[in-house]
């Protein structure tokens, strides 16, 4: 593809003008920007450095043209930014749509800030009046418990503290440090403060402009930045007079306008090169079908947007998914709650058994999970691609679709997040997908779409929600374990996750075909069922072929298969789930271990003779057949003892548990028990029938032939 973009740059003015247009602003943001999130501290700062003449930096632009527009969800920039409550702020509105449109995809953040200390007398931050004590550090706040009261403040020039900032520095200009010059204060009478009563002992965090001691000293910095003009050839004596007249206007004392006018004149002259400055940007062109084709430029954009706005990472899909979700959402659908709100809750809610404990979901599986059941149950079952994040007609559904069907899609992703706990299934040890999870929530949403909008009694409903908790008992296990087996995640799992998409959709017209629960039940089962047998051929070779390790320290991948295999039997369980401890051990761990310590086994090498040919002496050592999984303070096979004579002096043994019912029913032989004195061909032959029975029965689960005895 040919180069789609162009070095150019343009004056400050210019490009700000074009953002703060009200009758029609060509420079706009994409929704799929991250929302402005500088404060007002760094606004001030931002605006010190150009006037001390330090560079603003690049900008990237996106040429559009007006007709492509529409299928490209963006915003204008904000007037009032407003951290008050869930709004973002007053922007502004297009009214007369030009030809061609720049959209921002680096650099919102500065433009924004020039923007609200530059453009109006009411363009500023509306802030709770704790977080403004917070912002402008006031040391002690006054202002009580109460979280009702806001302020909101524009950017001023407290004059007194530049013309004695101006005198430090030794009549310097760029050497005055104009973050202590500029403050933010009220300077809306009527609207610039919450109206709750406030006590007599109420502390503004910010200056209020309107009492006698800061109406002369405030001047709003948009009159002084408009004041400056962009007329090169003014010298300072130029704006002499006008700054008098501006002075005059806030009442500001004779004596003092004589102090001000000209350290303001040589201000003036300072800002309007900062207005004429020319800001250098690369602009990426407007798609043009003589340069590529549409898919191609779509992907260049994506990717070109979000590279240069991470700093070198690339933002996921899903963040930006995120941010077209809430533009598009509906809330009359959701009781008045953004998407924001909604997504935020559904997070908090949503916990995962994983290797550290319970753990809240990223914001990001959140909405993986959200999106995959839009694409199964509203795309005919395709997912969101990066060229869709840039087609309206596709993202703006989406949050249709989600918002008027979200408490279908947050039980269902709840639902199942619950099931797979309540199964003491972790994310890292029984499972390794997050995707896994994505297909059961899916399945269980078109359920739940479909008998929304059935006519069902209290007791129709009820049985639904306990058949339902019922299947998901009886699937979950062989599809999470074995859809790990069979590698399913493994590679290539973006392919694998639209393949079941792809199937979960075809569904919907078997659920849409179901008059009652009972029909839907016997679909949902029919899918579920579909998917774990699909399984059953590679989980089979898994445990038949693939599952075996060459070392001790990779015994730990028994984990997942022993933490089954002793839950497939009622004796082998109760054995199996007693605390071991030896010592004064208060704790214990659930840990592979060997049944026949490596150190008994090396007694054992130097018998070859007795060996099958071909047979690998450390492929037997660390075979299934010779682990177990074991809740216990201590390690076998660090022992060079055999496990009869150490088990014989472990608490639970010692205190009257019969040590040969506990070996019998974890399929341990005498054999197993006594390593150190059974020939080697004998523990060979006992570990290998061993090992065929742990596996025989891990198939059988495959197949759905048994199940926990554990819950």
């Amino acid at each position: 593809m040919a180069r789609i973009y162009d070095e150019k740059s343009e004056e400050l003015y210019k490009l700000l003008d074009k953002a703060a247009q009200s009758t029609g602003a060509t420079l706009v943001i994409p929704d799929l920007q991250r929302p402005y999130v500088w404060t007002p501290n760094q606004v001030t700062l931002l605006v010190d450095s150009l006037i001390r003449g330090w560079p603003f930096g690049t900008l990237l632009l996106w040429r559009v043209q007006h007709d492509e527009k529409r299928n490209i969800p963006s915003r204008a920039f904000w007037q009032v930014v407003d951290r008050t409550g869930d709004e973002e702020g007053t922007s502004l509105m297009e009214q007369q749509p030009p030809a061609e449109y720049q959209m921002v995809l680096d650099g919102q953040q500065r433009i924004q800030s020039l923007l609200l200390a530059t453009h109006g007398d009411n363009w500023g931050f509306r802030l709770k009046d704790r977080d403004w004590s917070v912002e402008v550090g006031t040391r002690s706040w006054k202002g009580g418990s109460t979280t009702a009261h806001w302020s909101q403040g524009c950017l001023c020039l407290d004059l007194e503290k530049f013309l004695s900032g101006y005198a430090e520095a030794k009549q310097q200009l760029n050497a005055v440090e104009f973050e202590k010059a500029l403050v933010w204060a009220v300077t809306d009478e009527q609207g610039g403060r919450s109206k709750t009563r406030r006590s007599k002992a109420y502390k503004e965090p910010i200056p209020y402009r309107f009492i006698a001691e800061n109406s002369s000293r405030l001047i709003r910095f948009s009159r002084l930045w408009q004041l400056a003009g962009i007329n090169a050839g003014l010298k300072e004596k130029n704006y002499h007079e006008p700054i008098r007249a501006m002075l005059t206007q806030h009442g500001v004392t004779s004596s003092i306008q004589d102090e001000s006018v000209a350290p303001l004149a040589e201000l003036m002259t300072t800002l309007r090169d900062v207005k004429l400055h020319k800001v250098a940007f690369l602009e990426l062109s407007a798609f043009d079908v003589g340069i590529s084709d549409r898919e191609t430029y779509d992907d260049a954009i994506v990717n070109i947007f979000t590279r240069l706005n991470t700093a070198g990472r690339t933002l996921t899909r899903e963040e930006i998914t995120f941010a077209w979700l809430k533009v598009g959402w509906n809330a009359e659908h959701t009781d008045g709650e953004s998407a924001h709100h909604c997504f935020k809750s559904l997070q908090e809610d949503l916990r995962l058994k994983e290797q550290t404990g319970e753990e809240k979901l990223e914001i990001d599986e959140v909405v993986a999970a959200v999106s995959f059941i839009w694409s199964v149950a509203f795309h005919s079952g395709s997912l969101l691609t990066s060229r869709d994040l840039l087609k309206g007609d596709i993202i703006r559904p989406m949050a249709g679709d989600l918002s008027s069907a979200w408490t279908q899609v947050r039980a269902a992703i709840i639902e199942v997040a619950a099931g797979v706990n309540e199964r003491k299934l972790e994310r890292g040890k029984h499972y390794t997908s997050f995707n896994a999870l994505l297909v059961l929530a899916a399945a269980r949403f078109q359920v739940l779409q479909r008998s929304a909008g059935m006519t069902l009694k209290v007791t129709e409903r009820d049985h639904l929600e306990k058949s339902l908790e019922k299947l998901l008992q009886e699937f979950t296990d062989r599809w999470l374990i074995c859809s790990t087996w069979a590698g399913r995640w493994a590679r290539a799992s973006g392919q694998i996750l639209a393949g079941y998409a792809a199937q979960l959709a075809k569904d919907d017209e078997y659920y849409e075909a179901a008059t009652s629960v009972a029909d839907l039940l016997a679909v949902h089962r029919d899918r579920l069922e579909t998917l774990v047998r699909d399984l059953e051929a590679d989980a089979l070779s898994y445990i038949d072929n693939r599952m075996g390790v060459d070392s001790r320290e990779q015994v730990r991948q028994y984990f997942t298969a022993l933490w089954l295999w002793h839950r497939l039997d009622v004796k082998r369980w109760d054995a199996s789930r007693t605390p071991l401890r030896v010592g004064r051990a208060r704790s214990d761990s659930l840990d592979v271990d060997h049944i026949v310590s490596v150190k008994l086994w090396e007694a054992h090498k130097a018998a070859k003779d007795v060996l099958d040919e071909g047979t690998e002496l450390e492929q037997i050592i660390n075979s299934i057949g010779n682990c177990v999984l074991l809740q216990k303070s201590f390690n076998i096979a660090k022992s060079a003892r055999p496990l009869a004579e150490f088990m014989a002096e472990v608490h639970e043994f010692k205190d009257g548990k019969p040590l040969e019912e506990w070996a019998n029913a974890l399929s341990l032989t005498a054999t197993h028990m006594n390593g150190k004195t059974a020939d080697t061909a004998t523990l060979i032959q006992a570990t290998r029938e061993r090992e065929n029975s742990i596996r025989t029965e891990l198939m059988r689960f495959i197949k759905g032939e048994c199940r926990r005895v554990d819950s």
